[in-house]
């Protein structure tokens, strides 16, 4: 991926129910308009939240994406790729403009649930 100077950025935070922030929880932002699930995966991408349930991102190029939060390890392997595919109705759609910082409160869910 490459991204000019126009790139976007997300700050997430990982809440539970309660609103209480959710420590160690993985934030998945992956892309709104994916006609494929390959594309899906070649576009998405995942971070750990530090011990007060944040994570910063970097940059992302502009345009809608979807993010949510869970305790579940993720990373790029299909079997991963499938479960948020399966769950992406559930997730929050964000729209990233050029040069800004979006601040985004999730809930932790549970992906197994679809």
């Amino acid at each position: 991926v490459v991204v000019a100077d126009d790139g976007a950025s997300v700050n997430a935070l990982a809440a539970d129910v309660d609103g209480n922030p959710v420590p160690e929880a993985m934030i998945a932002i992956m892309p709104a308009d994916a006609p494929t699930v390959g594309d899906f995966a070649a576009r998405s991408a995942f971070g750990l939240c530090d011990q007060n349930g944040a994570w910063a991102s970097g940059a992302f190029a502009p345009g809608r994406y979807l993010v949510l939060a869970t305790h579940e390890r993720l990373d790029s392997k299909a079997f991963h790729i499938d479960k948020l595919w399966a769950a992406r109705h559930r997730a929050k759609e964000i729209e990233l403009k050029p040069n800004a910082t979006l601040q985004v409160k999730l809930n932790v869910q549970d992906l197994g649930s679809n």
